[in-house]
């Protein structure tokens, strides 16, 4: 996306290998989250995703923020609750996935009930309800989002990330790569590095091109005095 190592360092959140005067801070990364289950805008569980979060690992606690979260809908979608593993694939894939999945669970479209003897449904996992919700963090990325989930109770069915800071990603799929707009690339420094740092950086950077280009004009024995 960018071969600019300063920008790039800074945008990932590696405040380590940035100058500490540039101050860098993590990016703020936004994802759509299909939840399994009916879920509205104020239930306790959505709430919960906003709390701070404490994990541990290697025998140390992390402590991070919570997300950001924007309840969209609650919607009913049988098939999309049994196939949601499908979301992703591509069109041949997805009905290659799809007839796995069917021959997998074993069931018709209908059965009948050893009690009643009625036909009744298959099982559908919360009898198809599902709930989109938008969340922001800034620390983590999908491990913590999924950390947030389990915390909640939540069965998380389907991530997407959507916007990087200011870049918003929209119809691109994990893996695809684009180059940055120069206006991107603007807002990409202004969100992660402070003003004075941006302009400093660009100074060094034009600095040193200069320098480089000096020398090659000069050719190689332009660093050797004359006796």
């Amino acid at each position: 996306v960018t071969t600019d190592g300063l920008l790039l360092e800074a945008a990932l959140g590696m405040p380590t290998a940035v100058e500490s005067s540039l101050q860098a801070v993590s990016l703020p990364k936004i994802y759509r989250l299909l939840l399994a289950g009916r879920h509205e805008a104020d239930a306790a569980a959505i709430a919960n995703l906003r709390a701070p979060l404490v994990h541990s690992r290697g025998g140390k606690e992390y402590h991070s923020d919570g997300a950001t979260v924007r309840h969209d809908r609650c919607f009913r979608n049988e098939t999309l609750a049994t196939e949601y593993t499908l979301i992703d694939c591509d069109g041949v894939d997805r009905e290659e996935r799809r007839a796995a999945i069917r021959n997998k669970q074993h069931q018709p479209t209908a059965a009948r009930s050893r009690k009643t003897g009625k036909l009744v449904k298959p099982y559908v996992p919360f009898d198809g309800w599902l709930t989109e919700v938008e969340i922001t963090i800034s620390q983590g990325r999908h491990h913590q989002i999924r950390r947030l989930c389990k915390r909640a109770g939540l069965q998380l069915r389907h991530l997407k990330r959507i916007a990087f800071g200011p870049i918003e990603l929209g119809t691109m799929l994990p893996g695809d790569v684009r180059p940055l707009r120069l206006e991107e690339k603007i807002e990409l420094y202004g969100a992660c590095l402070p003003q004075r740092g941006v302009k400093d950086a660009r100074l060094r950077r034009s600095q040193a091109m200069e320098v480089s280009r000096s020398r090659r004009r000069q050719g190689p024995d332009a660093d050797i005095g004359v006796v």
